[in-house]
C-alpha cells in the first residue's frame, strides 16, 4: 500500500469519526393541552391557518387556533370511529379517516355536519393516512388491508387517467 493510499484511507476515516461543529439554533417550541384522552393524531393545517387534529380516542376532529389558543372538538357521529389521519381541502373541509369503523369522513366546519363514505370493499376496514392533490382528489392507505385507495368523483373529480 502506497502513502497516498494511507493517506487517503485516514482522511477517510477521520470524516466519520470527527464530530461535525455544533451550530447554536433558537427554537420555541409551545404546547397546547387537549382534552382528557383525546390521544391527538396527524395534525394539518388548514388555509385559515387553524391546526386541525384527529381525537382517536375521543372520537372527535379538532380545531385549535395558534393565535388565540382557543380549541373547539367536532365530535364524530359513529361512535368508536377511530379518526386518525385528516386534511383540509380548498373549500375548508376537513376530510379524514376512520381507522376503526372502515371509512372515509368529510367535517364541514360551517355546519359540523359529517358525511360517512364506507369502504366498498370489506378488506380495507382500517383507512388510515390521506392526502388531498392539486385537483381536490382524496387518496388515502388502508394500513392492515394493504390497499392504496381513491376517493374521485365525491366532488365531481374523474379518476385520474391510467396513461
Amino acid at each position: 500500500m502506497n502513502s497516498s493510499r494511507i493517506l487517503y484511507t485516514i482522511f477517510a476515516i477521520a470524516l466519520f469519526i470527527v464530530p461535525a461543529p455544533i451550530h447554536a439554533v433558537d427554537l420555541i417550541i409551545k404546547e397546547w393541552a387537549t382534552s382528557p384522552n383525546t390521544f391527538p393524531h396527524d395534525p394539518a393545517v388548514s388555509a385559515d391557518g387553524a391546526l386541525w387534529y384527529t381525537g382517536m380516542m375521543s372520537n372527535t376532529i379538532g380545531r385549535m387556533d395558534p393565535e388565540s389558543g382557543e380549541m373547539k372538538e367536532y365530535k364524530l357521529p359513529i361512535s368508536e370511529s377511530g379518526p386518525h389521519g385528516l386534511a383540509a381541502d380548498k373549500d375548508g373541509n376537513i376530510w379524514f379517516t376512520a381507522n376503526h369503523r372502515g371509512y372515509i369522513g368529510r367535517l364541514n366546519p360551517a355546519t359540523g355536519d359529517v358525511k360517512e363514505y364506507q369502504m366498498p370493499d370489506k378488506s380495507a376496514r382500517d383507512p388510515h393516512s390521506l392526502v388531498i392533490d392539486s385537483r381536490g382528489i382524496v387518496w388515502f392507505t388502508v394500513q392492515f388491508g394493504n390497499f392504496l385507495g381513491i376517493a374521485a368523483g365525491i366532488l365531481g373529480n374523474s379518476l385520474p387517467s391510467r396513461q
